[in-house]
């Protein structure tokens, strides 16, 4: 498991599985608590050593999210499991420093709506992932 302490962005490699993975969904969370910059890089269009390519993985971006609290001073990390949104078992509530609108308050979201995915090479990742950083 990885460190985010004095980053910035946080770039995840997507591959057939990561959308399941604990601890990537754990750093991903960390990385919005800490409030990095974002942004997933789908890699399974990249041919391997026997010169095949996999089919897209899931975005984790669709399985993760936050849910503001009733009063908006908290945000609650919440997961896609089982068939329906729960809280998120790996990483408490947070405080926010300031309060969102208040049409947000008690309103869940998931990532994907705030955080973009890219292909590595339908997107051009060779020249562009310095654009993807911000």
């Amino acid at each position: 498991m990885g460190s985010i302490k004095n980053t910035s962005n946080t770039c995840v490699l997507i591959g057939s599985e990561t959308f399941k993975r604990r601890w990537v969904k754990y750093e991903i969370i960390k990385s919005v608590a800490a409030g990095n910059h974002l942004f997933g890089v789908h890699i399974n269009k990249i041919k391997g050593k026997d010169q095949f390519t996999k089919n897209y993985g899931s975005n984790p971006f669709d399985y993760l999210g936050y849910q503001y609290s009733e009063d908006g001073t908290k945000l609650h990390p919440i997961e896609y499991k089982n068939g329906k949104w729960i809280y998120f078992g790996d990483y408490d509530a947070y405080k926010l420093k300031s309060k969102p609108d208040q049409s947000k308050w008690g309103k869940s979201f998931k990532l994907s709506k705030d955080y973009k995915t890219y292909c590595w090479i339908k997107d051009n990742g060779y020249n562009n992932f310095s654009s993807w950083t911000k």
